[in-house]
C-alpha cells in the first residue's frame, strides 16, 4: 500500500482518538478487538479488508456525518493501494518436469483392489447404494412415526421455544416494580387499564405504529395515574424483550430529568433500541446516570454502538 493512502486514514483516525477522553483499551473494548490492532489502526500499519470496525471506531469518536464520509474516503483508497499481509505466491513447478498434467487420481480405499476385480460392482457404486438404502430406511421410519398409534416422543423439549418468546414488561420508575406479560397487547391493556385493548400482539410491529403511539400518550387516569414514558427493546429494530417503562406524570419540556432509573438489575444491559413516548430517553453508560450518555427523541431502530449493550441507567425529560 502506498504510504500516501495509508498515511492519510491513519493520520484522521488518530485526530479522532485524541479528540475523546478514552484510552486504546477503553475504545477497543467497545470495538471488540485488541488495543494492539486499534493502534496499528491508528499508526497506518494495519488497513482492515472490512470498513465496519474502522466506521464503529469513527462513531464511537463522535465523528460528524462529513468525518464519516471522509473516513470512508480514505479507507478505500487505503484498501484499495494496500499490499496483502501474507502474499500468495503463484504455484511453481519444476522446469525439467514438461508440461502440467492433470492432478492424478485419488488413490483407491485399502482393500478396494481385491474387491474390485472383474465382475465385482466397483466401490463407488456400492457406496452410492448404501446411501440410497440409508435414505429409505430414514423415510420409512418417517413415515412409520406418523401412523396412527405410533409412539409420540414426550412434549417437553418443544416448549422451549414458547419460552423463549420475547415478553413484555411494565416497570414503574418510582417503584421499579416489574409486571410481565407473554404479548404487547396484554401488557398495554393492564397499562392503560383496559383503555386500549386492541394494541398489536407483537413489541416490534407496535413501535412502527404511529397511530399507536400517539394514543399511549395519553394518561391512563382510571384509578392511579399511570403515563407511559418510553419503550425499550433487548434487540435490534425492535427485536427481543420490550420494556414499557411507566411514571406517575409526564415529562415538561425544560424541566431537567424528571424520571431515573437503573436498567443494570432488570435488563442485564440489554437495550439496543428505543421508542420514546411522553419523554425523551437518555441512557447512560454508569450507573446512577454517571459516564457517557446519549440522548434519543424519536423512536430509534439502533441506538448506536457506543450505547449498544451497555446502558446501565436511564432518565426520562
Amino acid at each position: 500500500m502506498t504510504d500516501t493512502e495509508v498515511g492519510s486514514l491513519a493520520a484522521l483516525l488518530q485526530e479522532l482518538k485524541d479528540r475523546t477522553p478514552f484510552s486504546y483499551s477503553a475504545l477497543a473494548k467497545r470495538l471488540g478487538v485488541s488495543p494492539s490492532t486499534l493502534h496499528r489502526y491508528c499508526r497506518g500499519t494495519t488497513v482492515p479488508a472490512d470498513y465496519a470496525p474502522i466506521e464503529r471506531f469513527a462513531r464511537l469518536c463522535k465523528a460528524t456525518p462529513a468525518e464519516l464520509a471522509e473516513v470512508h474516503r480514505r479507507w478505500a483508497r487505503a484498501y484499495a493501494h494496500r499490499t496483502p499481509a501474507v502474499p500468495t505466491a503463484p504455484a511453481t513447478r519444476d522446469p525439467q518436469a514438461g508440461p502440467a498434467s492433470r492432478p492424478a487420481p485419488l488413490p483407491p480405499t485399502p482393500g478396494a483392489s481385491a474387491a474390485n476385480g472383474p465382475g465385482s460392482v466397483p466401490s463407488a457404486r456400492r457406496g452410492a447404494g448404501r446411501a440410497a438404502r440409508l435414505v429409505i430406511a430414514a423415510v420409512a421410519l418417517a413415515l412409520s412415526a406418523m401412523a396412527p398409534g405410533a409412539a409420540r416422543a414426550p412434549s417437553g423439549p418443544a416448549r422451549a421455544t414458547t419460552e423463549s418468546t420475547p415478553t413484555t414488561c411494565l416497570v414503574n420508575v418510582g417503584t421499579e416494580r416489574r409486571r410481565c406479560f407473554s404479548t404487547f397487547r396484554e401488557a398495554i391493556a393492564a397499562s392503560t387499564h383496559g383503555r386500549i385493548t386492541n394494541a398489536p400482539v407483537s413489541a416490534r410491529k407496535a413501535a412502527r405504529d404511529r397511530r399507536l403511539i400517539d394514543r399511549l400518550r395519553e394518561p391512563t387516569t382510571t384509578g392511579r395515574q399511570e403515563v407511559r414514558l418510553g419503550i425499550l427493546y433487548q434487540g435490534r429494530n425492535y427485536g427481543g424483550n420490550a420494556w414499557v417503562i411507566t411514571g406517575g406524570s409526564t415529562c415538561k419540556i425544560g424541566n431537567g430529568r424528571d424520571h431515573t432509573l437503573g436498567l443494570s438489575s432488570q435488563r442485564n444491559n440489554g437495550i439496543s433500541s428505543v421508542v420514546p413516548v411522553n419523554c425523551w430517553v437518555e441512557l447512560f453508560a454508569g450507573a446512577n446516570q454517571t459516564g457517557p450518555r446519549q440522548e434519543y427523541h424519536q423512536t430509534t431502530p439502533h441506538i448506536g454502538d457506543v450505547m449498544d449493550n451497555q446502558a446501565e441507567s436511564a432518565a426520562f425529560l
